[in-house]
């Protein structure tokens, strides 16, 4: 239709808010390793034409941010504030990373985060996003740096499962190598 983005992605476009975007988030990262703000730069431009600018933008921009902050930095805690910082703060991924932290710092377990996602989200349903995005920092926080217990929390959140253990997988690669 001619539509430049981020008109293209937000001109009638219901899935705005979902996980098609941040699952190319990987690319962006190697291609900035260590340097998060240009990740970001090519992660907006990429994910504003099928997202605008709307909750799957924000999504592969904190993801693309982690990936790239990761090969220089291993501390998943500090990877994720450096993740937030590149987002709205009221946006509805970093609400919901919020929520995350929150109930990890508070020692609920894994299972109660994501039923607090889940309600902090229903009203956007399934495949978005914000709850997605919180499904992988679930498992890269009660994972606790283990690839294979990261790896089946995040997954057994749910929902997009290929998106959220890819994500998972692809972090926990960049940080920790072939070991």
């Amino acid at each position: 239709s001619g539509l430049m983005a981020p008109l293209s992605g937000e001109y009638m476009n219901t899935w705005k808010h979902s996980n098609g975007a941040w699952i190319r988030s990987e690319i962006w990262a190697c291609c900035a390793p260590g340097c998060p703000d240009v990740a970001i730069q090519y992660a907006l431009e990429d994910a504003m034409v099928d997202h605008g600018m709307a909750e799957g933008t924000y999504a592969e921009m904190f993801t693309a941010a982690i990936q790239s902050a990761a090969f220089v930095c291993d501390d998943i805690r500090e990877l994720i504030k450096i993740g937030l910082s590149k987002i709205p703060p009221n946006c509805r991924v970093a609400q919901s990373v919020r929520t995350v932290v929150e109930c990890y710092r508070k020692g609920q377990t894994w299972q109660e985060a994501r039923e607090r996602v889940l309600k902090d989200n229903r009203d956007l349903g399934w495949f978005q996003a914000p709850g997605n995005i919180a499904f992988t920092v679930i498992g890269l926080l009660y994972g606790e740096g283990d690839f294979k217990k990261s790896m089946i929390i995040a997954i057994n959140c749910g929902d997009d499962t290929d998106c959220t253990g890819a994500t998972c997988g692809a972090l926990l690669g960049i940080m920790g190598g072939t070991a």
